[in-house]
């Protein structure tokens, strides 16, 4: 798990390095593309058209019987489960692109997120930075030392009923700071961005490989460490960063699509007559 989200780091920073030089915006409005041009595509190619316009028929059929026959509760019935074996047949054919383009473009999306969806800490401001204990911790609790940067511990609630402890810091200057809390194995070091973040921000530290996939940039917590979870919540970009890049990417979907399908109709795939084929050709 951990050689997989350190290749899916480094791949992620590889691709923006080359809009990187052009500035932030470059970097969104290349990630806003690829989001765009990935699903397109995948159904371009994966999805069963004809069939699906052929559902789509059976669907309205469906729809128009329970209206014609509203005065007859078991044609209506019968009609309703047609209804819902048409919904099944296109979402079978679905399937496909839906999981390929998820399969893609959701690691990118979790990346965009701690990339450009977080913003830095503010210096001389506080803060609220959480561990949670592992079970069966008893009364050892984690200590905190302020390993890199400048700053001050100013409070620390401990929580024993959610083995919880969370101390209030108060970062003096900008950079990137260095944390270490004790544990039985020794120390685990956590970062503060604050003031300036040059790239991803790791907001949080996991022992559970699952919450690895929505946190990746964090380095895993090891297993005997005695903590479960460390974390600190960082202000979130405001809703209008999002909103260009997200009409960037409907335009660049609506593009791919189109192209990809101007070129098929241009020119045809050569091969033996299908049923999918014989349908879309008699419907053109």
């Amino acid at each position: 798990m951990t050689a997989a989200l350190r290749l899916a780091n480094g791949l992620f920073d590889a691709c923006l390095a080359v809009p990187g030089a052009l500035g932030e915006n470059a970097q969104i409005a290349a990630v806003a593309l690829f989001l765009g041009l990935v699903p397109a595509a995948a159904f371009h190619l994966l999805a069963d058209r004809p069939g699906l316009r052929a559902g789509l028929g059976d669907l309205r059929a469906s729809l128009l019987e329970i209206w014609l026959y509203r005065h007859d509760p078991v044609l209506v019935l019968r009609a309703e489960w047609e209804l819902v074996r048409a919904n099944g047949r296109c979402l079978r054919k679905l399937l496909g692109p839906l999981a390929l383009s998820a399969a893609v473009a959701a690691p990118a999306l979790v990346q965009s997120w701690h990339r450009f969806g977080l913003e830095p800490l503010s210096p001389e401001t506080d803060l609220l930075l959480t561990a949670e204990r592992q079970a069966g911790a008893g009364d050892s609790w984690p200590e905190l030392v302020w390993a890199e940067g400048r700053g001050e511990v100013t409070a620390v609630v401990r929580e024993p009923s959610v083995d919880r402890i969370v101390w209030r810091l108060l970062p003096l200057e900008p950079g990137i700071h260095t944390l270490h809390l004790s544990g039985p194995l020794g120390l685990e070091a956590f970062p503060l961005f604050v003031g300036a973040a040059p790239g991803s921000i790791a907001g949080s530290r996991e022992s559970s490989p699952w919450r690895l996939l929505i946190h990746p940039r964090g380095q895993p917590l090891p297993a005997g460490s005695g903590l479960r979870r460390i974390w600190v919540e960082y202000p979130r970009s405001g809703a209008e960063r999002l909103l260009w890049p997200g009409v960037l990417s409907v335009l660049a979907a609506c593009v791919t699509y189109g192209l990809m399908d101007r070129r098929q109709r241009t020119h045809p795939a050569e091969g033996p007559a299908t049923e999918s084929n014989c349908l879309e050709s008699q419907e053109e």
